[in-house]
């Protein structure tokens, strides 16, 4: 039998072996999961049977329309999640879902008794009032008493699948165990037949081998075996003949070859020196540096060259030069030798450009070249020096694709902000106009509690709808084109705090301004700017009843920096890294209001003027925010 069926008769006992280990293996565990899975889906139950009895508890406490409405979801639900559940259980554990089941089901009679009697004791008199009572007692008792029934019988259910399942995982291991031991028997076989079929016979081709690198080619090789080792054996033992008749031979050529070495070593040493100097100028350059012929054959290239073009030395030497030049100037490069031959007119000698090299691997390179011509032994060859511009290509490429990227992303990004408030706008104005017409024509069958949950509804809608303008406005305020001025951002000041005293006429509002600061920016751009800043300076001081803001500037490290300063409530420094994230506010909205949005427009539009914004605060004692634009 040859060693390819035998190996072949190998990988197919190997292959059975692990397939029937596989199939073992999935079938423990696919037996093993089904248990989990049981298990878990009656620990599901447990928890819906507890969340049931707080439920029941809840309402007979406060008999209320809602905790009836949450009750009956929650039965309803747990009824169907019990009866799908039961499906696939097995054992003990059908018989006390089933008994859960019954109970369930008593459940939701008793606690439709109590509904109906609490119904009928809201027009009951006196004496039914007490009646009703008295049943409604009697009836809760009994739900109590079936509550812990139907917990009871939930729990031994998952005893009983708990212990299931430790059965299955107990019973997996064992059989897991008895398979790999025999895996473990089968692979011992198999080793010792591979032993006997390849280790053994390769040991014998091994030390024969050794004997013959020894020098001894009069051994020879026992092996007999019948296949592709065997054969192998007697190749060897011919191949011991073949050699050392060859190496009769050999020692007589070597003694032709030592005298001519003797005279070859003679001349190569007078060119040694002057070819060694030569060699560490060429080998040390950094540029890549070629000679060819006027046939364009490569005469010599430096390691540079062949690290640019991905080369060895040895492959370059030999080859035509557009083995490295890109096809479309194959035809230029012939014409501009032809023409310098034929008219000795120098058109690109001499002169440097800019060309596409080609690299092994098919890849071009834009490289700087510059050509030099020389005489050498009567013929003219040619000298071309060679510079990697990748880099500073790459460099000039990449500027521009990341610009046309921006470019895109601002456009998807706009696009993407004006769907989006479209899309979120409509179910908002839908929300807050039913919740409208449930308090304008429904008001008198609707109790406090759900007129104030429409009342939130409506509230969370209108902020909601803030939120998109306020994120609209940010979309189009880092789109738009800005149209740098002079603007005296003291005046702007003054009369960006006329609207915004007007919001406060509780508060008496002092305004300590440095006069004629002027500033080179986008007027609309930094008209948000003062806006946003003077706003949260007045908005987070309004529980003073004398609100005082500042806004001057000072230089250091010749810059100019201008800041706002208020008596407010101030902040807690150690969340300063939140305050300029959008929605990240660093105060309750019932404390002070807000979309959480301002401050990061602020901070986006100081960017786009080249500059930086940063606050310092203390709680209580007021903030101060400084800003520098370019």
């Amino acid at each position: 039998m040859t060693l390819a069926s035998q190996s072949k008769l190998i990988s197919i006992f190997l292959l059975i072996l692990v397939s029937i280990t596989a199939v073992v293996y999935l079938e423990l565990l696919n037996s093993v999961e089904k248990e989990r899975k049981s298990y878990d889906r009656l620990s599901e139950i447990s928890r819906g049977v507890f969340e049931l009895s707080l439920l029941t508890s809840e309402h007979l406490s406060i008999r209320t329309r809602r905790t009836e409405v949450q009750w009956k979801r929650r039965h309803a639900s747990l009824t169907n999640y019990m009866l799908v559940a039961s499906r696939t259980f097995e054992g003990e554990s059908v018989k006390q879902l089933l008994r859960a089941r019954v109970a369930l089901a008593s459940l939701r009679k008793l606690f439709f008794k109590i509904v109906i009697a609490e119904h009928k004791l809201v027009n009951a008199t006196d004496k039914e009032r007490e009646k009703h009572e008295k049943l409604i007692s009697t009836l809760a008792t009994q739900v109590r008493i079936t509550s812990q029934q139907l917990i009871s019988d939930i729990s031994r259910a998952g005893f009983h699948s708990l212990n299931s399942l430790k059965h299955a995982e107990k019973q997996a291991s064992y059989i897991l165990g008895a398979v790999l031991i025999v895996i473990l028997i089968a692979l011992v076989f198999v080793i010792i037949w591979i032993q006997r079929l390849f280790i053994l016979p390769i040991k014998d081709l091994s030390r024969f081998s050794e004997k013959l690198i020894e020098g001894d080619y009069r051994s020879r090789t026992n092996i007999k075996y019948n296949n592709e080792i065997g054969y192998l054996a007697k190749s060897f033992n011919a191949l011991a003949t073949t050699i050392a008749e060859k190496i009769e031979t050999l020692v007589k050529q070597s003694d032709r070859l030592e005298e001519s070495n003797i005279k070859t070593e003679a001349l190569l040493e007078k060119t040694k020196t002057t070819e060694r100097q030569y060699k560490d100028i060429f080998t040390a350059a950094a540029d890549s540096i070629f000679t060819i012929n006027a046939d364009g054959i490569i005469l010599t290239a430096n390691p540079a060259s062949a690290a640019l073009f991905g080369y060895k030395e040895a492959e370059l030497v030999g080859e035509n030069i557009k083995i490295i030049v890109s096809p479309e100037h194959y035809a230029n490069h012939d014409s501009y030798i032809n023409n310098f031959l034929q008219t000795k007119t120098k058109k690109i000698i001499g002169i440097g450009q800019h060309v596409e090299g080609k690299h092994k691997n098919g890849t071009l390179i834009p490289v700087h070249l510059r050509i030099a011509d020389m005489y050498r032994d009567g013929k003219i060859e040619f000298i071309g020096v060679l510079r990697d511009m990748t880099e500073e290509l790459k460099a000039k490429e990449e500027a521009v694709k990341a610009n046309e990227l921006l470019e895109i992303t601002n456009k998807e990004l706009e696009s993407y902000a004006y769907s989006i408030s479209h899309d979120l706008r409509s179910p908002l104005r839908s929300i807050d106009g039913f919740s409208l017409v449930l308090l304008e024509d429904y008001a008198e069958s609707l109790d406090e509690e759900a007129k104030d949950y429409l009342k939130r509804i409506r509230a969370g809608s209108k902020k909601m709808s803030e939120l998109i303008t306020e994120l609209l406005n940010v979309s189009r305020i880092m789109k738009e084109a800005m149209k740098l001025e002079e603007i005296d951002i003291s005046a702007l000041a003054k009369e960006e705090l006329k609207p915004i005293i007007e919001n406060y006429p509780d508060n008496k509002i002092e305004f300590n301004c440095e006069s004629s600061m002027i500033v080179m920016a986008d007027k609309p751009l930094i008209q948000s700017v003062i806006e946003n800043l003077l706003n949260n300076a007045v908005k987070y001081s309004h529980k003073n009843k004398h609100i005082k803001i500042e806004m001057s500037s000072f230089i250091e490290d010749n810059k100019t920096i201008y800041y706002i300063k208020d008596n407010g409530s101030g902040f807690d420094m150690k969340h300063e890294n939140k305050l300029f994230k959008p929605f990240q506010r660093l105060h309750k909205v019932n404390q002070f209001e807000g979309s959480g949005i301002g401050l990061a427009t602020v901070q986006r539009i100081i960017s786009r003027h080249n500059g930086k914004i940063w606050a310092k605060a203390e709680i209580d004692k007021g903030a101060t925010f400084f800003f520098t634009l370019s």
